[in-house]
């Protein structure tokens, strides 16, 4: 795991989830893309972690200076990412199409940046680089984390909210038995 790119893990979570994407795959990407580096900028003028091309280049995103939050940039990346794959239907063609070499169809093609890299080779890339990240996929985000207590999981953090909820209904049951008593007590007076 890149340290550069793992240090995003508290970004990469809460964009990629909501839009059903890994966080790992994710990951993968802006290790591809940018190697963690929030400032770099491609020759094609792509921006940040992600290498989102900015508004000056396709109208209706966020500007160049606007892309280079951190925040912002993975979460355009994130919502660009999960439009490909709900117009395409699959992963690669996603990706290839996040990259700019896939056909109509979502199909990787032979286009390159200018690299040796076409699209089928940018795909392997990605999820060959996701495969470092598969713990972000098990990581609760930050909101979550205070119910971890050792390996800051899900299934930690879900343990222990079970844990917190049986309690409160017990605590709960209780006060409705105290409560029951002191009305027969009132009743008998």
């Amino acid at each position: 795991m890149n340290e550069q790119v793992s240090r995003w893990a508290a970004l990469i979570g809460p964009a990629a989830r909501p839009r059903r994407l890994a966080p790992s795959l994710v990951a993968g990407l802006i290790e591809i893309e940018s190697a963690g580096d929030p400032d770099c900028v491609s020759r094609a003028g792509a921006v940040g972690l992600m290498q989102v091309m900015p508004g000056e280049l396709i109208p209706g995103r966020p500007t160049a200076a606007e892309l280079h939050s951190p925040t912002a940039n993975v979460e355009w990346g994130c919502q660009i990412l999960a439009d490909n794959r709900d117009r395409i239907g699959h992963q690669a063609g996603a990706l290839a199409a996040y990259y700019g070499a896939a056909d109509a169809a979502g199909t990787p093609n032979a286009a390159t940046d200018g690299s040796d890299v076409d699209g089928w080779r940018y795909v392997r890339l990605v999820e060959t680089a996701a495969l470092d990240y598969l713990p972000l996929d098990q990581w609760a985000d930050e909101d979550f984390q205070q119910y971890c207590r050792g390996d800051h999981s899900w299934r930690d953090a879900a343990i222990n909210l079970l844990g917190i909820c049986t309690d409160v209904i017990r605590k709960v049951q209780k006060a409705r038995g105290l409560v029951e008593g002191v009305r027969k007590v009132l009743e008998g007076i």
